[in-house]
């Protein structure tokens, strides 16, 4: 009688597992399956942006390819949803930790707002394409304490990167460096700054098309005017073509939204990957090497 007691206790113990486990496979099912469609839409969102500058699509892509893996990867867990089982255990523990142990105070908030010039600094304003690829090639020069991506030239007033990309506000995307004067000049930035450019381009820069990624020079001086223009004559000179970069007084500049500051600190990989793809150290090579190999054969 216990032995039978004990099989019906058994058996009824599987159908309660069963169940359960069906359930829960179900569940998971329904997830995945409301992932992917998430997933598809964004996509697809994508997907219908081809039609934009080369810059935005150039960018897009960065976003694209990493869906598709996503995607790949949901395919592949469907089929094994302990595997999935184990993972959301696993997240779960470590957003729990995370909301305990890493809290972030005010102090610890990052802002866009740059920190004021001190008395020995000064500032110089740049457009050169991707304010990514300017703040990063300007943050290597010795005396160049920091460097903020942001918008300037145009009417409206505290822009968005959207409204700036979709040429309806008469910003170009530029960055402020903020340099101490008794370790590098005004004019070595300038000349620096143009042999990290295409000045010859006046449609954009590289791979990214359109007004907003154009080149210029904001003088916030006569002093500065008077050195980006000297700068700007020699560059002519050295390539022996017309220089379309423009010089135009420096106006208010408009910080670009956080995730846009140290881009290329806080995404290597990606910044890498847009950079390389867009062809821009390329094309500067080959506009200044043949510049420098026509000035060593004059000589």
């Amino acid at each position: 009688m216990i032995a039978l007691a004990v099989v019906a206790a058994a058996q009824k113990m599987a159908k309660i597992a069963a169940k359960i486990a069906e359930r829960t496979t179900t569940f998971i099912h329904c997830f995945l399956s409301f992932c992917r469609q998430v997933i598809n839409k964004k996509v697809n969102k994508f997907r219908r942006l081809v039609n934009m500058s080369k810059l935005r699509e150039a960018r897009i892509k960065l976003g694209t390819n990493a869906l598709h893996i996503e995607h790949a990867n949901l395919e592949f867990i469907m089929s094994r949803p302990f595997i999935l089982s184990a993972i959301l255990a696993a997240l779960t523990t470590a957003f729990a930790f995370h909301a305990f142990a890493k809290a972030p105070s005010k102090e610890s908030v990052a802002s866009t707002e740059p920190a004021a010039a001190t008395a020995e600094e000064q500032t110089a304003i740049f457009a050169g394409g991707c304010f990514w690829c300017v703040e990063s090639d300007f943050e290597k020069l010795e005396g160049v304490r920091e460097v903020i991506s942001g918008y300037t030239g145009g009417a409206v007033n505290n822009p968005s990167y959207k409204q700036v990309a979709g040429e309806t506000t008469g910003h170009v995307e530029a960055a402020t460096i903020y340099f101490d004067p008794a370790v590098v000049s005004y004019r070595e930035l300038v000349d620096y700054f143009f042999r990290h450019v295409d000045p010859l381009d006046d449609g954009g820069q590289f791979c990214d098309r359109g007004f907003s990624y154009t080149t210029a020079i904001f003088p916030a001086s006569p002093e500065q005017r008077l050195a980006a223009e000297a700068s700007k004559a020699e560059a002519e000179e050295s390539l022996g073509k017309t220089v379309v970069t423009r010089i135009v007084d420096a106006s208010t500049f408009w910080p670009a939204e956080d995730y846009h500051q140290d881009y290329y600190k806080k995404n290597p990989l990606r910044y890498k990957y847009y950079r390389t793809s867009c062809g821009r150290d390329r094309q500067i090579a080959k506009i200044w090497g043949e510049a420098n190999a026509t000035k060593a054969s004059a000589h």
